[in-house]
């Protein structure tokens, strides 16, 4: 779905298309979309942007009993790192031996 909103007027913005490729919707009964969104300033892009998104997906889609539903849901796992130091954390899941370097170095975060 992300991909053929973003060839469309709603491309324009990031936190939509955001959304919309981070999870899969999910189709409920009586052509429900449900769309899972990281926090609440999604939902709210979301939701502001609801009449465009709904007529590009009924248009193209031509059935005009979709809707679309948003929920907020945090997933801490995925929850993009910031600092440098989550950073690091998080490229030590992958790579345990990268402490081992930084502690040879003798690195820190400043």
């Amino acid at each position: 779905m992300a991909e053929r909103i973003k060839g469309s007027e709603i491309e324009g913005s990031s936190i939509v298309y955001s959304a919309m490729i981070t999870r899969a919707p999910s189709l409920n009964d009586n052509f429900q979309i449900e769309l899972s969104v990281d926090n609440r300033s999604q939902a709210e892009e979301l939701m502001d942007r609801r009449t465009e998104i709904h007529d590009y997906l009924r248009k193209s889609l031509k059935n005009g009993g979709i809707e679309v539903t948003f929920r907020v849901e945090k997933d801490l796992k995925k929850r993009k790192a910031y600092t440098d130091e989550e950073k690091f954390n998080r490229m030590l899941e992958s790579n345990p031996t990268l402490l081992r370097l930084k502690n040879e170095l003798s690195l820190d975060f400043i």
